[in-house]
């Protein structure tokens, strides 16, 4: 299988693919056809070929990457039972094979599977020792993301300029300049963040809260209208856009809220839960939503 791992590594998984299908069934088989599918990001199949290795063959390697792929699955699903099972299974993988303590793709997943469970310290703790072993701009995305919830801005600031080049660090920087409320230094991050990458729908978003807060009304319906020319079925983007416009034009946004919730009642409770409007609409926003 050298030359399937060579394909993977190159990201040619199609042609992976082809070279193992043709292989007769084993563990091995299915092992590597999880693995092509999970980097490829057919997360279902990649779980079902994974299990098929696990049951047939007990290489410790089988349930790691089958921890992978729950946990994969949770954060893509917000599942915490698949998460709490990815965790088990590393926890289990861990005991079973003592190498994995050096290992600091095990040990980043670990640390993102304990964030996603809101086990914060815990999760710092193993992605300072992933760091230790092997230096990583996602790890230090990650340490960012992990200090932020524990409330420690200023180092998270930090964390996140190791990767400044990215959009996503960029944008994180802006974001705990917000919560630490200076606007203008968030503002001027999320410039930078949009710069680079102008597709995301969420840079505008967080741009048109800010300006709302300094009260520019009509720069923050600008900014949420880009978020919405992106993605217009967004219920986080339509309950910021009708929460804009709750201060601009009551009657408009109340239509907003109606026609959303008449035509996307499978997102009524995430519609709901996010909103905040002035209070003269809130009434009648939570006879909709109620």
């Amino acid at each position: 299988m050298e030359e399937v791992e060579k394909l993977i590594k190159e990201g040619k998984y199609k042609d992976a693919l082809n070279l193992v299908k043709g292989q007769k069934d084993s563990p091995i088989k299915f092992y590597y056809l999880a693995l092509i599918y999970f980097k490829s990001g057919n997360l279902k199949e990649a779980l079902r070929f994974a299990e098929k290795a696990k049951r047939t063959g007990n290489e410790p390697r089988f349930s790691t990457l089958y921890s992978y792929i729950l946990y994969s699955l949770g954060r893509e699903q917000q599942d915490v039972e698949l998460l709490e099972r990815a965790l088990k299974g590393m926890q289990i993988a861990l005991q079973t094979n003592k190498q994995l303590e050096y290992d600091p793709e095990f040990l980043y997943y670990m640390a993102n599977t304990l964030y996603e469970l809101e086990k914060y310290k815990e999760a710092l703790d193993v992605i300072n020792k992933a760091i230790t072993i092997k230096e990583d701009e996602s790890m230090r995305k990650l340490k960012g993301d992990i200090l932020f919830k524990l409330g420690k801005y200023e180092d998270a600031i930090k964390e996140y300029e190791k990767g400044i080049e990215k959009d996503e660090n960029l944008y994180a920087i802006g974001f705990t300049y917000y919560k630490m409320g200076e606007h203008k230094k968030a503002l001027e991050y999320l410039d930078k963040a949009i710069t680079i990458n102008p597709g995301n729908p969420y840079y505008y978003e967080t741009k048109a809260e800010i300006l709302l807060e300094l009260e520019k009304k009509e720069e923050a319906i600008r900014e949420i209208s880009k978020a919405l020319e992106i993605d217009p079925d967004n219920p986080y983007l339509i309950s910021t856009e009708v929460e804009i416009l709750s201060h601009l034009d009551q009657e408009k946004a109340l239509k907003i809220a109606q026609e959303f919730i008449k035509d996307f009642e499978e997102y009524r409770d995430i519609f709901c839960e996010d909103i905040k409007v002035k209070k003269k609409v809130k009434e009648e926003v939570e006879i909709l939503c109620s």
